[in-house]
């Protein structure tokens, strides 16, 4: 479901809708501008080789590692340290490849994800001290 969403987010993002009758139906009293504009906040999404998105979104993958392993104090062995470098690598590799928006998308998702997770502890948090108690 995932791989489907991105594969239209990508189409929405680089071309737009196309075809006439989509855009009468969707947008009766709006003409058509002819491009769409992939510029959002200086940048362009549809760029590939973008080191900024790539770099941000692989040094956010090497800080939230690093920090599940220190607040788990892990034993930490080699496989662990290949995983803390070259998954964060791998994947700057990747989304450099790739138009910027995947960036974008990668980093937003992982942005609400936190957010949500220290949402829900401060949430959750007075229930288990309730239970703690008890």
């Amino acid at each position: 479901m995932q791989a489907l969403v991105l594969v239209l987010l990508y189409q929405v993002f680089l071309r737009g809708i196309t075809g006439e009758k989509i855009l009468k139906i969707l947008y009766k009293g709006v003409e058509f501008p002819g491009k769409i504009n992939t510029y959002f906040y200086g940048f362009d999404l549809g760029m590939t080789h973008d080191f900024i998105a790539a770099g941000i979104v692989g040094m956010f993958l090497l800080v939230s590692i690093y920090v599940d392993y220190k607040k788990h104090k892990y034993v930490l062995r080699k496989s662990d340290l290949a995983y803390f470098l070259l998954y964060p690598l791998a994947t700057f590799f990747v989304l450099w490849l790739l138009p910027m928006v995947k960036s974008l998308f990668i980093l937003t998702s992982m942005l609400f994800s936190v957010m949500i997770h220290q949402f829900g502890k401060i949430l959750f948090q007075n229930k288990n001290k309730e239970e703690n108690k008890k």
